[in-house]
């Protein structure tokens, strides 16, 4: 798995639309098997947050990513904290069911 860095470098260096679209896919794949496999390495979470983020700025669908988020949120450590309120605000809307597990989480 790349950094984000690395993540936005192929993006922009994509010469076409479809190099764009495979280079998001793969990447989205990946990130969807790295939640799946509860890593509990808070460095991979945020960082595959933050590719997240990104992909919602791209217009990508990231609405598998609102749990991580959660997860972000309840994280003792601020860095954690910070990215999964940023999370938090952009991914969910009033509309969405989760939006009730983030009121619990800061009670």
């Amino acid at each position: 798995m790349s950094s984000l860095k690395q993540f936005i470098r192929n993006v922009r260096a994509s010469k076409t639309i479809a190099d764009e679209r495979s280079v998001v896919q793969k990447e989205s794949a990946a990130i969807r098997a790295s939640f799946r496999e509860e890593s509990h390495d808070h460095n991979i979470r945020r960082n595959n947050v933050a590719k997240l983020l990104y992909l919602f700025t791209l217009g990508e669908r990231t609405h598998f990513g609102q749990i991580e988020c959660l997860k972000l949120l309840a994280s003792p450590r601020f860095a954690d904290k910070r990215l999964g309120y940023l999370g938090t605000m952009l991914l969910l809307d009033e509309n969405q069911e989760v939006l009730t597990l983030v009121t619990n989480s800061l009670q």
